[in-house]
Order: C-alpha cells, then structure tokens, then sequence
C-alpha cells in the first residue's frame, strides 16, 4: 500500500508539474484543414462553411496540456510501468531546475464531446458540438516551498521554515 500511495502521489506530482519543453497543440494539426470538418470549429467556427466533407461526426477527442519550470523527467520513462516502480527513479528519471527562480505550472484539459457537422451547400454549413475545458495555473511558487514539495515535505533544511508564496 505504501507503493501505490508514493507512485500516486508522484504520479500527480508530475501531472502538475511536467517538464517545460514538452508541448503540444490543441487539434491543432488538423483544425486549420478543408479537411477537419467538425474538429475545426474549436480553431474557426467559420471553417466549416468550407469544407470537403458532406458529413462529418466526432464521438470524442481529448487533450492534455501539462507544463512546469522545475522538474522534468527523462523520456525513457513516460511510457514504461517498470520504470515508475522502481526505488531509485527520482534520482535517475527526474531532475530538478536550482536556479533560484520562482516556479510556475499549468495544467489544462480539453474534452471534444460528440459533435455533429451537415454541409448544406458550397458556402454554407450546419454543426453542433460541445466540448469541455479546464484550466489550472499556478505562478510565484518559491524554489524552497517546491523543493519542499518534491521531498514529500520531509526536507530538514527547510523544516520549521517560514515560506511566504
């Protein structure tokens, strides 16, 4: 039990706080296409009076924004189960950026619920959709309140430290 309760805990201690560099687009790709029918409304509403499909349906797309400035974590261990349960992967898969800075992440989560698109003519187009988003942001986190964190708030350095944030 105590396992579990550590890979929980680090598992959404990295969803709020994944590493920087890694970005993705929001349907993106293929929103700004002739082609993306219904998924292009969420980019330009307008789209899909042009567009190359008669008919066009989603039953569901999902997207997932997670960012950070403090810890990142090496590829190789995103997708491997075995990695995540092993003693020393803090020390060999996630490092920390000391440079004295306050730190910040975001995380952001979109859902394309079923959507419907029906071109009526070459220059106009019916559609419903529905999506939900949420958004959480979190800026001016001291490097000393984020160590904390990281440590399981168990870090004697900064135990009985006052920590304005």
């Amino acid at each position: 039990m105590k396992r579990f309760s550590y890979t929980f805990s680090m598992l959404l201690f990295v969803l709020i706080f994944v590493p920087e560099y890694l970005k993705s687009q929001e349907f993106m790709p293929f929103a700004q296409s002739n082609y993306a029918g219904v998924s292009g409304i969420v980019l330009q509403p307008a789209s899909i009076a042009d567009s190359r499909y008669r008919y066009d349906a989603a039953l569901l797309g999902f997207n997932l924004l997670a960012g950070n400035n403090y810890i990142s974590l090496k590829r190789d261990a995103l997708f491997k189960k075995s990695i995540w349960e092993r003693e020393d992967f803090k020390k060999n898969y996630m490092f920390e950026n000391l440079n004295g800075k306050d730190k910040s992440g975001i995380l952001g989560v979109t859902m394309l619920l079923p959507s419907v698109m029906v071109t009526l003519s070459d220059k106009s187009a019916l559609a419903f959709s529905s999506r939900i988003r949420s958004i959480v942001n979190i800026d001016n986190i001291s490097q000393e309140f984020a160590k904390l964190a990281y440590e399981d708030f168990n870090y004697e350095p900064l135990l009985r430290k006052e920590l304005t944030n």
